[in-house]
């Protein structure tokens, strides 16, 4: 991912059991447009994860997933880096 080159930049970046949201934004912030999101599928509320984002980027929503045939906690957040507005 980190080494990947879109011809062009995506309005939003969707990560599912992929790594922390600190190494995620890192890796993969040349792949978002001006005004996209990161979307991180996570499993247990990420506190730690969130107190460890550089400062740079904002929690727009952290969402509670219900998942059919799944008892365990699932989340989605969104992630917006300062500089680059709201997501569309």
């Amino acid at each position: 991912v980190e080494s990947f080159r879109a011809p062009e930049p995506y309005d939003a970046v969707l990560s599912r059991a992929f790594t922390s949201l600190e190494e995620m934004v890192a890796g993969c912030n040349h792949l978002l447009a001006p005004g996209g999101c990161f979307l991180a599928m996570k499993g247990a509320y990420p506190t730690g994860e969130l107190a460890a984002l550089d400062p740079a980027y904002t929690v727009r929503a952290v969402h509670v997933l219900a998942v059919p045939g799944l008892d365990e906690q699932r989340h989605l957040v969104e992630l917006i880096m300062r500089n680059r507005g709201e997501t569309r």
